[in-house]
């Protein structure tokens, strides 16, 4: 049995409200409106792998593989996202944090749970592993 499976059942029975078993599981469930050309689509934010952006228009790529392109730029949508869950890597690319795998200092790269990977930009290295530090240190305390 993995050890996060085990503690987060120790967790479940005795109650512990302090363990989170991903980045923010609270917003694992949320869902936002996000407006496409024929409809407005609901995403649960838990299921948002990454973002990546071209003009106007933003693609979510979901964990089941599919796709929702909207009509909105990366920054109007990062607005409407948990802060505390999706980082911007890149100008035109953003993770859902709880889907980072590896990430690969030297050569800026980012591995994301389903082996996709993707570029972290130089001027945003930093940020991202300070991103990381302090998620760490709201569960390792």
């Amino acid at each position: 049995m993995d050890p996060s499976e085990s503690a987060a059942n120790k967790a479940e029975q005795t109650g512990d409200k302090k363990y989170i078993p991903r980045i923010y599981s609270t917003n694992q469930l949320e869902k936002i409106p996000f407006p496409t050309k024929e409809s407005f689509v609901f995403v649960v934010t838990g299921e948002i792998n990454y973002l990546d952006m071209e003009g106007d228009y933003t693609t979510f790529h979901l964990l089941d593989h599919s796709k929702i392109i909207i009509i909105k730029s990366m920054s109007e949508t990062m607005k409407m996202l948990p802060s505390k869950t999706f980082f911007r890597i890149h100008d035109n690319c953003a993770v859902n944090g709880n889907q980072c795998k590896e990430y690969f200092k030297r050569e800026f790269h980012l591995e994301m749970e389903n082996g996709v990977v993707l570029k972290v930009a130089e001027k945003r290295a930093v940020r991202f592993i300070e991103f990381f530090l302090k998620i760490k240190r709201r569960f390792f305390k």
